[in-house]
């Protein structure tokens, strides 16, 4: 008999796994934003919106950590081995911000993906203060 070996991981499993985690964090993350908007006055919704960011920022930059420079056009090997992270918050706050200098661009298909809820994080928020 043939023996079939079955590789339960491959390439597509581990990308769909990383966007369902991040789509869970993400809707953790809405969840988060109507509990803030219902529960808060001014004062404490603009401490609290500027925790959010904060928090944004260090999720997205950890998720974009796990990407090597390959995965970034603008990014050198010399640049990620001196400061990877620094990198990965640089590119986080010029997306969330809209900024986009171009310097640095996503390169693959997960870091493209991980832009785009990020972008998408940023019209929700601004859409949200429009219609508040």
């Amino acid at each position: 008999p043939a023996v079939i070996q079955i590789n339960p991981i491959t390439n597509n499993t581990k990308e769909i796994f990383i966007i369902v985690y991040i789509y869970n964090t993400i809707s953790f993350i809405f969840l988060f934003i109507i509990y803030i908007h219902i529960n808060m006055n001014k004062f404490e919704k603009i401490f609290n919106l500027s925790l959010f960011s904060l928090i944004i920022v260090l999720v997205f930059s950890s998720f974009f950590y796990l990407f090597d420079h390959n995965h970034f056009d603008g990014f050198t090997i010399e640049e990620d081995r001196q400061d990877k992270f620094l990198n990965r918050i640089y590119f986080t706050v010029t997306t969330f911000s809209s900024t986009g200098y171009g310097d640095v661009s996503p390169k693959s298909r997960p870091v493209k993906i991980l832009s785009m809820f990020l972008q998408f994080l940023l019209i929700i928020t601004v859409v949200g203060s429009i219609l508040e």
